[in-house]
């Protein structure tokens, strides 16, 4: 995601409230790649709107069937490590599909 990114802008309160609904699910991990390459920009864009979702540095390359360069990209990987969905564009995350989705999936083995 990118501070610049209107879309991005746009679906992160339904992150924001994805994020809190599973934050203390340890079987569940969020990690916000910033896209701006300036890490404190990001982290304070976060802070001023309340969002506590964590946000990473991205330090070496992405693969493309993970990210192709497209913003926002949403990606779930199951527990051990597989690609389970991805996403390319703005989405509601506080559908109950997704929450479903989640459940469902860290569920299996």
């Amino acid at each position: 995601w990118a501070t610049w990114c209107p879309p991005c802008r746009a679906e992160m309160p339904s992150i924001n409230k994805l994020f809190n609904q599973f934050k203390n699910d340890k079987n569940i991990v969020f990690i916000f790649a910033d896209a701006d390459g300036d890490l404190p920009k990001s982290v304070k864009f976060m802070n001023n709107r309340r969002y506590e979702m964590p946000v990473f540095k991205v330090t070496s390359s992405i693969p493309e069937q993970v990210f192709s360069g497209a913003l926002p990209t949403t990606v779930i990987f199951d527990k051990q490590g597989r690609l389970s969905f991805r996403y390319e564009g703005i989405a509601n995350y506080a559908d109950k599909k997704i929450v479903d989705f989640l459940n469902k999936l860290k569920a299996s083995e």
